[in-house]
Parts: structure tokens; C-alpha cells; sequence
């Protein structure tokens, strides 16, 4: 009302309004849109608070973004990354969240193996290492099932890659995936079981000379 009264004293004494008008016009354009982004975080930063998809502490992936919780607030949600970095994400730009430390979670291990070995042999290592890690008193209790054999996932150049899985407890799934490939290394170092490195054939032909 107040801003009315000064536009029409400035237009009884002839000073032309047009331009305070039209600038009046812009901010409140520009009003408009940045109202529209806060009510948007407002919005998506209820429902991810309501809906619990997830809380501090929690490990997750938010588009780009990968890190652990620290904050969350109605207008934004802050991660830090593995390397540190603090990221802050508004909440109105958030589609899909992938949450790694909720409820359960799982590790899959893959190794690759020489084509010359026996992958009977190879089944059971894996599944003796799972069953030493099930009853190893400093694991049990993260793991929820023993790791075993799942399968060869891939006939790849230079190995025969097969794989070992397991579900844990929330969390756990990144320690409990180191500690299976150290022993998986050992065991099968000790059954002479090659891990080979990438090589490649090479046919050489010569031509005959006439």
C-alpha cells in the first residue's frame, strides 16, 4: 500500500513511473522463480524427513553424490564423501537415493582364476573360506549368512572370473569384502591355484623365402 501511494505522488508530480514499474516487474519475476526452487526443497526435504529415506549416519548415493550423512534439514541435505569434501545438496534437486546402510546389507566378491584350474576345487575353497569367516568371533555377528560360491560370472580374456556373496549387517559390507579377498588370496595361494594377470598370445609366422 505504501509502495502504491509513492507511485502515484511520483506520477501527480510528473516524474515518469514506467521504469520503476518495470524493474518492479523483473524482481518480482525473479522472485517468482527463486520462491519456486525454495518451495521445491521445502517440499522433497518433508517428504525425505517423513518417509525416513534416511537418517545421519546413514551411506548413501544421491544422484552423483556418495557420502555419509551428517545434516539433514528441510532445505538441504549434507554428505561428506570419502575424500572429506562436504557436500551440500539441495533437496528439491533429489530423484533417487540409493541408502547402502539400511535395514541390511551384502558384499560380492569376484576373483578371477586360470582356465587351467579346477573350478570344483575353486567352489570349495570359497565356500571353506565363508564358513571359517561365518564362525570367526570377531565376524559372526556382521555377517548374516556364511559367505559361498555363487558361480562363474565370466569367461573373461586372461581368467575365468567367479563369484562369492554374502549378506551382512547394515554397514559391514565393506570390511567383510576386503577380509574375503585376503583370505580368498591365501587360500588360493596355497592350493596353487593361479590368480594370472592379464597376457596375451602371440603367433608369429614366418613366411618362407623363395
Amino acid at each position: 500500500m505504501f509502495g502504491v501511494c509513492i507511485l502515484l505522488a511520483c506520477d501527480v508530480v510528473g516524474v515518469d513511473t514506467r521504469p520503476i514499474l518495470g524493474s518492479v516487474a523483473i524482481f518480482g519475476l525473479a522472485l517468482s522463480f527463486g520462491s519456486q526452487n525454495l518451495v521445491r526443497d521445502f517440499v522433497n526435504g518433508f517428504f525425505v524427513i517423513v518417509e525416513n529415506q534416511y537418517a545421519v549416519g546413514d551411506w548413501v548415493k544421491i544422484g552423483e553424490h556418495e557420502g555419509e550423512v551428517e545434516q539433514i534439514n528441510i532445505r538441504s541435505t549434507r554428505l561428506r564423501s570419502v575424500t572429506g569434501a562436504l557436500q551440500i545438496i539441495p533437496n528439491g534437486t533429489i530423484s533417487t537415493v540409493e541408502n547402502m546402510t539400511r535395514d541390511w546389507s551384502s558384499f560380492r566378491c569376484h576373483v578371477g582364476v586360470s582356465y587351467d584350474a579346477n573350478i570344483d576345487l575353486v567352489e570349495r575353497i570359497c565356500n571353506e573360506v565363508g564358513a571359517e569367516m561365518y564362525v570367526d568371533p570377531e565376524l559372526k555377528d556382521l555377517l548374516a549368512e556364511a559367505p559361498a560360491f555363487v558361480g562363474v560370472t565370466q569367461l573373461a580374456d586372461s581368467a575365468v572370473v567367479v563369484r562369492s556373496a554374502a549378506r551382512t549387517q547394515a554397514g559391514a559390507q565393506w570390511g567383510l569384502e576386503r577380509e574375503m579377498y585376503r583370505r580368498l588370496k591365501k587360500a588360493f595361494g596355497e592350493a596353487g591355484i593361479e590368480i594370472p594377470l592379464p597376457q596375451r598370445v602371440v603367433w608369429h609366422r614366418n613366411r618362407a623365402t623363395g
